[in-house]
């Protein structure tokens, strides 16, 4: 099984590492941010045909989970999506891999949305949606791991970056919102812990990366394009 960070829409640069690394027969993992709904739709197509088509060949199958960079109507039920190796796993998806048992939750605040077009490049639902209601109703017992966007503050980065605070000084709700939303993954991550072990979490979004254990879980932040294999 690999883990995929941010692709950011760079299915050909995706497609020819997938192919030319040799990797066939595996359950690939991508961390959101995977780039759907920015281009046109004819060409969107076409470059997703073509990724499918690498996927397909190598008998690989991409799980893709919807970061602030995804439009989010992608991953509800009626959307029309009908690609053979790419899989988009909704919220709150629990899915056993390889045997590994895993909870999927997507999305995250983009911190550049004041300079982004209302759902054009930003979609006012990116954000992570705290269910408790729906997690309450899912089987975790075994979990191996939890893959999201962003992640819980008790894990990297513990503050904002030189990244971040051109966006506070002209979004005045954003820092409010960012570290609503980190606590809101907080409790995702603490009633999912009251429940069952969480030996491993992975998430990207934050653009480099970072190790870190708390409690027995082990945090990995996966940098733009970085494999990290399971």
């Amino acid at each position: 099984m690999i883990l995929i960070g941010d692709v950011h829409g760079q299915w050909q640069t995706l497609a020819e590492r997938i192919r030319d690394s040799g990797v066939r027969g595996q359950d690939l993992i991508q961390v959101g941010d995977f780039g759907l709904g920015f281009d046109n739709p004819r060409r969107e197509h076409e470059r997703l045909s073509a990724l499918d088509g690498v996927l397909s060949m190598t008998e690989n199958t991409l799980h893709v989970i919807r970061g602030n960079h995804d439009n989010p109507a992608y991953w509800r039920p009626d959307f029309p999506w009908r690609r053979r190796a790419i899989r988009l796993l909704p919220d709150y998806t629990v899915a056993t891999l390889r045997g590994a048992k895993m909870l999927f939750v997507g999305g995250a605040i983009s911190v550049d949305r004041m300079l982004r077009r209302r759902n054009e490049s930003y979609w006012p639902d990116e954000g992570l949606v705290l269910d408790a209601e729906r997690l309450a109703t899912l089987d975790l017992e075994g979990l191996w791991a939890v893959v999201t966007h962003t992640a819980p503050d008790l894990a990297p980065p513990y503050a904002f970056d030189a990244v971040v605070y051109p966006y506070l000084a002209v979004d005045h709700a954003l820092q409010e919102d960012l570290v609503a939303e980190r606590r809101r993954a907080t409790t995702l991550y603490e009633q999912v812990r009251a429940r069952t072990a969480i030996p491993r979490w992975f998430y990207g979004h934050y653009h480099h990366h970072a190790t870190h254990e708390h409690d027995g879980t082990k945090f990995a932040l996966l940098d733009i394009m970085e494999w990290v294999e399971a």
